[in-house]
């Protein structure tokens, strides 16, 4: 049984002003639209739509507990046996941090994203029992559109 702890998320996207920015925009295009216009039902959707975005992207990382045994894997009490993951994939952001990604054919969640430091303790064992049991997969297909419209 192999243990490892993660984040669930890339970066705290609240510490960067951009998201008030986003904010911002969002009431400001939905005041003007509903001063111009007189779109109440539009000016209201616009403020809810911005208010639910900031909410999204303000949430901050949390801890993963990744727990790996010859059953299958098991992410923060969800299970997932191993003949339900078809492979996995390693991607170098730009910042060096792994984003791991497991495919599975599970209806709850296809893909599973864990992030990871380089230096991370534990790292090393970690891909080496992914790699036990699951296939490394050079490309995903079905993640790649995802994957390059968020790094661009």
């Amino acid at each position: 049984m192999f243990k490892i702890t993660t984040k669930s998320k890339y970066r705290d996207l609240s510490s960067y002003s951009k998201i008030y920015y986003v904010l911002a925009v969002g009431i400001f295009i939905s005041i003007l639209s509903f001063v111009l216009y007189q779109g109440f039902i539009v000016t209201l959707t616009m403020v809810v739509c911005t208010i639910v975005a900031y909410i999204l992207l303000s949430r901050k990382p949390r801890d993963i507990l990744i727990i790996m045994n010859e059953k299958g894997l098991t992410v923060d009490e969800d299970f997932i046996e191993w003949n339900n993951c078809i492979g996995w994939a390693s991607v170098e952001l730009s910042d060096g941090t792994l984003e791991f990604v497991v495919e599975t054919t599970t209806l709850r969640k296809r893909f599973w994203y864990f992030y990871m430091s380089p230096t991370q303790r534990g790292m090393k064992e970690f891909i080496l029992e992914l790699g036990k049991f699951l296939p490394y997969m050079e490309d995903i297909p079905a993640k790649d559109l995802v994957h390059n419209i968020m790094k661009n």
